[in-house]
């Protein structure tokens, strides 16, 4: 699946930036700043969650990561965009919710009519986020840990905004953009990826007193899909530049799965699986200054079961504040010398 990444990226890659520039919009409704240097302080929290529900006793095991939020420095001119982040507090609680090693990169491309973005994700170090739920004792203080958890998670999606002429998925989500008159659209999308789960001593913290579920444990799995979808999002604006912006997707994806149990047991099946992304934005945005707060929030099914439910969510949070400049070349004249 990751070697069909390269040329699905460089083809969604051609085709944003060709029609960039053949794309017409109702001036009533957007407001172009692609012409214009855009720049952007932000603040930007990412994550990976695992949720493992065991269907007999009806419990859920939710591990999390040490989520840390980072402080970064953003540019945009035109269709490109670049960001870099900082982590200015590695060892925050991590006494209380252990240590967890991450990588975690984002390309995206947003144009007027068609955009993609691909995420690459390696998450390693986990905590029980719920054990008062499950009954698990401990000190009110230190989670349980499980440093022995970790993820992987590769994937890339591409999308078509129906609406392109009067509803700006740019105002909302790279402010290169003003969206000047409340509208929406129908979003149309594929996707392909690959997750990866792997753990040492499985993927539930207690176990039931009942065997068959003991030895049905996973220990992890290795799952491969592709697919697509559609959803529709819209942005209410108010006089003097406040919008809200509420996306919604609801995808289904054939998927090939390898997992692997407790006991050493493999299985490998192939599925129809769901998916639901939401995307959130709300803010200012008018002239040269712009901010805001966005999140998006993405919930994958994994596995689906007779004895376990795997659920993988990801998401991120932001914060940011900006300001456009209208540079223009400085043209230097040098009067010719008159020689008679």
């Amino acid at each position: 699946m990751q070697r069909l990444l390269a040329p699905l990226l460089f083809v969604c890659f051609f085709c944003s930036v060709a029609f960039a520039s053949k794309n017409q919009v109702d001036s009533n409704y957007i407001k172009d700043f692609t012409q214009q240097y855009t720049f952007k302080l932000f603040g930007i929290q990412k994550y990976t969650r695992l949720h493992i529900t065991e269907k007999f006793g009806d419990l859920t095991h939710s591990f999390y990561p040490n989520e840390q939020t980072d402080l970064g420095f953003g540019f945009n001119y035109k269709w490109l965009g670049v960001a870099l982040t900082v982590d200015p507090n590695r060892s925050r609680n991590v006494e209380t919710l252990g240590e967890t090693k991450k990588l975690d990169l984002q390309l995206f491309s947003y144009g007027r009519k068609f955009g993609f973005d691909v995420n690459i994700s390696r998450y390693q170090g986990f905590y029980l986020n719920n054990p008062d739920e499950l009954g698990v004792k401990w000190d009110r203080v230190h989670y349980p840990l499980r440093p022995d958890i970790n993820t992987n998670h590769t994937e890339f999606n591409w999308f078509y905004v129906r609406n392109h002429e009067k509803f700006s998925y740019r105002a909302a989500f790279t402010q290169n953009e003003e969206q000047k008159k409340t509208a929406g659209s129908l979003i149309f999308g594929a996707f392909a990826g690959n997750t990866g789960i792997r753990s040492v001593l499985g993927l539930q913290t207690i176990l039931l007193d009942d065997l068959v579920n003991n030895t049905q444990q996973l220990r992890g799995g290795n799952f491969n899909f592709i697919g697509g979808g559609a959803g529709y999002a819209g942005t209410l604006t108010h006089k003097g530049g406040f919008y809200g912006t509420l996306s919604f997707f609801v995808g289904l994806s054939a998927q090939s799965s390898a997992l692997e149990r407790l006991n050493g047991e493999k299985i490998n099946e192939f599925r129809l699986r769901s998916r639901s992304n939401t995307r959130l934005s709300l803010g200012y945005n008018h002239k040269a200054f712009f901010a805001g707060v966005s999140g998006i929030i993405v919930n994958r099914v994994l596995h689906n079961g007779q004895f376990y439910e795997v659920e993988n969510e990801t998401g991120q949070f932001r914060f940011f504040v900006g300001r456009r400049f209208n540079w223009r070349p400085i043209h230097i004249s040098v009067p010719l010398l008159d020689r008679t």
